[in-house]
This record gives structure tokens, sequence and C-alpha cells, in this order.
């Protein structure tokens, strides 16, 4: 059939399954030295230079005078929110920003739309603010407009009452002040889903990739599960209930009713826990970072060869979520039943559509439990993401090459491996005895069509790359 011979014309990548029980080698006095400087570049890269800050509380002086000209009874307040917020973006970042407006209650809503009309107008025409548009239909209006200085053109986006948005940047903040390595695994898990062409707003933007990130974090310690803690001094006691609770379905569904017959209570003391709402859910997290002590040890190195091992190797995506909200990335699927995430197996029974419809990544938003941050992933680039996860294991584990240790990360994709997305089809290998049982369709046999002239020589093609770029 077509579809066979189009199988046997595909190339392949190498499975990378040795990775699955190697270990993060001990770094010499060598390699630790070029790690740090690796890591103090990457830092000078994902903070905003002085001009860069100066220029935003610029932007953002101009833009509350526009705004509190409009109507002095209308309350105004407007401040950077996500990477600008929480300190991991570069000096050429966009600028990403929040306005919260509260008009008089009398017609707050048909207030609040007629305020940022005359907001949108105003910007069309003040100088410097320029190809501004309206984006109505939005979840929450926003504006996107381009600020002209003598220094340049600045993409910028504000959004209007967008308070979930401002708690999750907040969260991310305290996370990242709890503990000085989750801000440089992080900044380097965002360096790698970049270069590597990961990040998309058609697959899963870079708050996924953050949620996957500290999701592992917490899971391993490093972090103490914020949404769950009126307290951050965490003792045995803490984890074991904590342990007991990402076990139980009866336990966590009783964390995600809107109306608790009892009241949600700390895993460490026992305390009930607040409940801040915020566009009608509840925001609630930890705010204090101060005095957290992580039982964890790890160098940044080894937390990363971690990450990357676990997500690519252990990882189940057709069986587990990931759950920052509960600290672990191995939270059985069927157990949050407010995430609107169909299971694998009833889409795998319908032929015809299983591609189209399979989504095997469930990525829980901290705050709304009923989105999946990974909800526009496709099945082949799920397994694409975990094979990318094999390959940077793969490139930590082998230490210094030619001077480098976390840059080999950093290496622009071979071209031809994301011409197409049925290039990903050989690392549905954890996946065949599924697949195969629940498909009435041929979907790939690896004895036949895997076959050592049809892998992409992957290793061999990014050494060359690397050479090339020394």
């Amino acid at each position: 059939t077509r579809k066979l011979r189009h199988m046997q014309r595909m190339q392949f990548l190498p499975p990378l399954n040795n990775v699955k029980h190697g270990q993060m080698p001990k770094l010499d006095v060598y390699e630790r030295a070029v790690v740090n400087s690796e890591l103090a570049e990457l830092d000078a890269r994902w903070a905003a230079d002085a001009g860069s800050q100066t220029l935003q509380e610029k932007l953002i002086r101009e833009m509350l005078a526009l705004a509190r000209g409009i109507d002095r009874r209308v309350r105004v307040n407007l401040e950077a929110f996500g990477s600008r917020l929480y300190g991991l973006s570069t000096s050429a970042s966009d600028f990403d920003l929040a306005m919260s407006i509260r008009v008089p209650q009398r017609n707050a809503e048909v207030g609040f739309m007629r305020f940022v009309r005359h907001f949108v107008v105003r910007l069309q025409r003040t100088r410097g603010f320029q190809r501004v548009v309206w984006l109505q239909h939005a979840r929450v209006p926003i504006v996107k407009f381009v600020y002209r200085t003598s220094h340049g053109e600045h993409e910028c986006d504000v959004s209007f009452n967008h308070g979930l948005g401002m708690a999750k940047s907040r969260m991310i903040h305290t996370y990242m002040r709890s503990d000085p390595r989750v801000r440089q695994v992080l900044m380097v898990l965002k360096e790698w889903a970049i270069t590597r062409a990961i990040s998309n707003q058609n697959a899963m933007n870079s708050f996924g990739v953050m949620l996957m990130g500290l999701t592992y974090l917490a899971q391993e310690r490093v972090v103490p599960p914020l949404q769950l803690l009126t307290t951050n001094a965490m003792n045995t006691r803490g984890w074991k209930n904590l342990a007991a609770l990402q076990q139980s379905r009866e336990q966590i569904s009783a964390l995600y009713l809107s109306e608790q017959s009892e009241p949600i209570r700390c895993v460490q003391s026992g305390e009930q826990l607040p409940d801040w709402r915020v566009e009608g859910k509840n925001a609630y997290f930890l705010a204090k970072s101060v005095g957290w002590q992580s039982p964890n040890k790890q160098t940044v190195p080894e937390l990363l060869f971690g990450l990357f091992q676990f997500y690519g190797c252990e990882f189940e995506p057709e069986n587990h979520a990931v759950s920052l909200r509960l600290g672990s990335a191995r939270i059985a699927r069927a157990n949050l039943h407010e995430l609107k995430v169909q299971m694998p197996e009833m889409v795998l029974g319908r032929p015809q559509m299983w591609r189209e419809n399979l989504r095997l990544l469930a990525v829980e938003d901290p705050f709304e439990p009923q989105v999946n941050c990974a909800r526009s992933a496709q099945g082949e680039w799920v397994e694409g993401l975990l094979w990318e996860m094999r390959r940077a294991a793969a490139v930590l584990r082998s230490g210094a090459n030619e001077g480098r240790v976390l840059s080999a990360l950093f290496v622009p994709p071979t071209p031809s491996i994301y011409c197409d997305a049925s290039v990903w089809a050989s690392v549905y290998g954890r996946l065949f005895p599924t697949l195969q049982q629940s498909v009435n369709e041929h979907v790939f046999d690896p004895e036949r069509d895997m076959t050592p002239e049809t892998i992409i020589p992957i290793e061999e093609l990014e050494a060359a790359q690397i050479k090339n770029t020394n």
C-alpha cells in the first residue's frame, strides 16, 4: 500500500535507549570549571541588562499615564509578567505586561470593555506606539504593539485583568528564589528548548516546558510543593504525607472539588490551606521562599541529566501526568478527573483517527486543573520530545567535548530531522505493544522497517556541526 511504501522510504532516528541505565559521570576539576563558565555565560544572556530594564520602566510609565488619563475613577496598575517578572528573559525579549483595571461596580463589565477600547485608541494616537492590534476574542483581552524608540523597535503585549497569569509568574519566581539551582536548571532547559526547536505555539510553549522542569525538581525534592504547604520546613512526615496523597485517587479528587466538604490541609503541618480566589480559581501557593533547605544535594549537571533521563526513559506519557501542584510527574492520568484530556486507549480504538487525536502528553496547569498545557501536541511531537530528552542525556553523559559540557546541548538540530513529523516513527518503540493491540491497522514493524541504512547518523552530523562552530 501507499502507506507501507512511505514507511519503507522513511529515515529514522537512533533510539538512544542506552541512556536508560546510565549515570552522570562525576565531573573532574576541569569539567566543573567548564560548566561554571558555561552557566555564567548563559546567566549573562538570560538576564535583561540595565538598559532593557530602564526601557521597561519608561514604557510602563508612559502607558500608565495614558490609562489613568481616561477616567480618574478607574484604578489602574501595570506590571511585567512572565519571564520578564521572574528574570529569565534576554534584553531582546518581548515586553509582556499585565494591566489590572478596577472600574466602579455598576455595569463593571461594560465599563471595563469601554475602558480598554479608549485605551487602544489612545495608544494608536500616541507617538512611539505602532502597529497596535487589539485581540478582542482572546481568553483575556490582549493588545499587541510595537514600541519604537531611538534604540529600535520592541515587540510588546499587554493583557488586561489577567490575574491567573500574574499568579503563575509569581509562583515560578518563588520557586526560583527557593534554591539557586532552580534558575540554572530552568535557564538551561529554556535555552535547550529554543535552540533544538522544541518550544512552539503549535505543540507546547515554553511555559509547558518550564512546568515539566519544575515538576521534576519538586519530585526530586529540590523544591517544596508550594501549593500544598503553609510552611517550608518539610520533614519526613511531610514527604510521607505527600507521597500518600500522590498515590490516592480519593485524596487527589478532594483537592479539586469546587466546594470541599473538608478543608484542604498542609501536607506538613495539617493546617488549613488558604483559599486565594483569582478569576474563580484557587491560586494559593506558599509565597515565602526564605528558609527552605533542600535535602537534595545534586549539582546542576546531575539534576539536568536526571531530568532528561527521567522524561526520556522512565516517564510513561500514556499512563502518567505531569502535575506541579502535586509535585510529581508520576501522577496517574485517571486520577486527575478534571483534566480535559482523553486517555490514549480511548483514542487508539478508533482506526484512521488516532494519529490526529492522540494526546500522549498531559501537563496540568497549576491553577486551572482542567487545562492540559500540552493539549496541542500530537503523538509524533511528544515522542520526538522524549527522544530529544534521551539525546540530551546522552550528550551530558559524554562529558566534556572540545572544551564544552552543556553547550553541546544547544547545537541546532539537523534540518532533515524536523522536515516531516513522520521521522519520529522510530521512537514509538515504547508504545508498540499498546498501538499494535489497539489499532486495527499497520503501525510500524521495527524488524522490517528499522534497518541500519535507514537510521539518521545524528551523532556524526551533529559532531560535524559542533566542530564547524568552534
